[in-house]
């Protein structure tokens, strides 16, 4: 902190701190979680906006649980054209069984594939484990 702030601050010409936290920090407090968690909510809230904006009662089904969904399928929907969103909301109120993935397709997410874990490397002996092994296979000479 500033030298001549601490002064004035002390000596009351300061009288109050204006702590600047992002609005996801603040609510993150008010409610007691973090604020990944209102982040992630707010993604989600945009999903079931779309939807709603697609589809007028869709925002209804899909709190209750007529449309079953994934939390991801509802966040992506926000990012797929207005058009096509109606006929997604309909494949998602047929049973799982029942569903075209063909049509759901759109809602996965483009994740790169995983990156090849690499394949172990044999371990470099060290100094000191060379000596023991050159002294093992040495045959021991009698005096």
């Amino acid at each position: 902190m500033n030298p001549r702030y601490r002064i004035l601050k002390k000596h009351g010409f300061i009288k109050f701190e204006v702590e600047e936290k992002r609005t996801c920090e603040r609510i993150a407090v008010e409610h007691g979680v973090g604020s990944a968690t209102v982040r992630r909510a707010e993604k989600y809230s945009r999903g079931i906006d779309a939807a709603e904006e697609a589809v007028p009662g869709a925002q209804e089904e899909i709190l209750t649980g007529h449309i079953k969904a994934t939390d991801e399928q509802i966040v992506a929907l926000a990012s797929i054209p207005k058009e096509e969103r109606p006929a997604i909301l309909e494949e998602l109120k047929k049973k799982k069984s029942d569903r075209d993935d063909t049509v759901l397709e759109r809602l996965k997410p483009n994740r790169p594939p995983p990156k090849p874990k690499p394949a172990p490397q044999k371990k470099k002996p060290t100094a000191t484990e060379n000596n023991t092994a050159s002294q093992a296979e040495q045959p021991e000479t009698s005096v």
